[in-house]
């Protein structure tokens, strides 16, 4: 009963840890993320003038949309002209310190939340806008903190007598 209870403790720590790691995204996924999600909802029944904002995500963004529009045979137009759809895509990012204290470390990461804004114009009236929220996560400092807190001496020396004193003491 005792290894049945320690299995299911182990398998939902695990499955919790995991389910965090999984709202984060690599840095070089991002485009790729933002592509899937918001292609499907460019217009195929006009010719779509593509503007893409998106910081440093921009080059690779503007390059996979432009590739997929023309493969699936759309018209995509290099100026704005009245029969065409604007398609804006605009970024913002925000940044933020998180961490979470142990015994002796302190582990912080910068957690930064990316926000897509596709907005899709004609005859300068919004017609769809759709808004993509993703995370990326950035250790502060490669190898993590390594700060002690005035009571870390106390607990380390304590163990390491009670440890002593149950060797010496225990064997009697």
């Amino acid at each position: 009963m005792k290894h049945l209870l320690l299995v299911i403790v182990v398998v939902a720590v695990g499955w919790l840890s995991a389910d965090v790691q999984n709202e984060y995204f690599k840095p070089e996924d991002i485009p790729q993320e933002v592509f899937q999600q918001l292609s499907g909802f460019i217009p195929a029944d006009k010719p779509v003038f593509l503007q893409v904002d998106a910081g440093e995500f921009t080059a690779p963004l503007r390059i996979r949309l432009k590739e997929y529009l023309i493969r699936q045979q759309y018209i995509v137009v290099s100026t704005p002209n009245e029969n065409s759809a604007t398609c804006e895509i605009s970024y913002n990012s925000v940044s933020q310190v998180k961490g979470s204290r142990g015994l002796l470390t302190d582990s912080r990461y910068l957690r930064n939340k990316h926000t897509f804004n596709l907005e899709i114009r004609f005859h300068q009236q919004i017609t769809a806008f759709h808004s993509l929220k993703l995370y990326t996560r950035n250790p502060v400092n490669a190898e993590g903190e390594f700060r002690m807190h005035w009571y870390d001496p106390v607990v380390i020396l304590t163990v390491i007598g009670g440890l002593i004193y149950l060797f010496y003491y225990g064997g009697n």
